[in-house]
């Protein structure tokens, strides 16, 4: 959800900006916007999966409250990618 915000945010400004008033060069715009936030999203996602990792290997009663969080977050995470 937060990656798909970025884009959209990105794109009205990049839009507004420019004041693109044909189609043709609003693609341009929008496509060049999404390219310039793209890494940084994608890294800003590999972050929050990596820090959520080590969730995985918790045991005892922490294990069973949070075992279950790391797949749900790489699963949900990597679907945005």
């Amino acid at each position: 959800m937060d990656d798909a915000i970025i884009d959209v945010d990105k794109h009205r400004a990049a839009l507004r900006e420019n004041n693109a008033g044909a189609a043709a060069a609003g693609d341009a715009v929008v496509l060049s916007a999404s390219i310039e936030v793209r890494n940084a999203v994608v890294y800003a996602t590999l972050i929050v999966i990596c820090v959520f990792l080590p969730v995985a290997d918790a045991h005892g009663l922490q294990g069973s409250f949070f075992g279950r969080w790391p797949g749900r977050i790489f699963s949900r995470f990597s679907r945005r990618l």
